[in-house]
């Protein structure tokens, strides 16, 4: 924009920019510069130092959804198979949508719930499932009976359908019939994938928690 009120879009002036020839350019002598190698003040710096700055993520406006986004790590891969019925039990999960392969990257998922904590743990659990657990249970936890891997979503619990009893079977395994899991996988990991094996059958009760 001019001092006059004359403005122009960048794009505008662009092309004629372009095809400008500047000539010999004169620059300006060390002694004459005045803002090259002086300190300038942060003007931002106080607000970050007491807290007050906002940024972003800190933005929240009414009724406001946040995402929890998964990609598949392998350039051109993309998402097998997804139970999103699954994710959307979990508490105050509202969507789950698909992620087409854009602009050089890999397709992936979203999880959009009322809070970034919420989305993240419905990411996490549906992730750690597919890359555990859909093996030996399907992907949509339907079971494999010639593996004797058992259907989670129904309401037949052999050892227990409580969220404890779930896992305490990820955990400590169940016998002969699956290994353990604590040796690579953390609480936090465990509780998570509970969680998601428990709203596979318990959708209703879940998605009011």
């Amino acid at each position: 924009m001019h001092a006059a009120g004359r403005q122009a879009a960048y794009g505008a002036l662009a092309g004629e920019a372009a095809g400008f020839d500047p000539g010999q350019v004169a620059l300006k002598a060390r002694r004459d510069w005045t803002l090259i190698g002086t300190a300038a003040p942060r003007r931002d710096v106080p607000a970050k130092v007491d807290g007050s700055a906002v940024f972003g993520i800190d933005v929240r406006l009414p009724e406001m959804l946040h995402a929890a986004v998964r990609m598949c790590p392998e350039l051109g891969g993309g998402v097998g198979t997804l139970d999103s019925k699954a994710a959307l039990a979990m508490p105050r999960v509202h969507q789950v949508v698909a992620l087409p392969a854009a602009a050089g990257a890999s397709a992936g998922f979203a999880v959009i719930a009322d809070s970034w904590w919420h989305a993240e743990r419905a990411a996490a659990g549906a992730k750690a499932f597919a890359t555990i657990c859909a093996v030996c249970h399907q992907p949509t936890g339907v079971g494999n009976p010639a593996m004797g891997s058992p259907n989670l979503t129904d309401d037949i619990w052999l050892h227990g359908g409580r969220r404890e009893d779930i896992q305490n079977a990820i955990r400590n395994g169940l016998l002969s019939q699956m290994p353990a899991h604590s040796a690579f996988l953390d609480p936090e990991q465990i509780h998570l994938v509970a969680l998601y094996v428990y709203s596979l059958s318990h959708r209703e009760e879940a998605a009011g928690r």
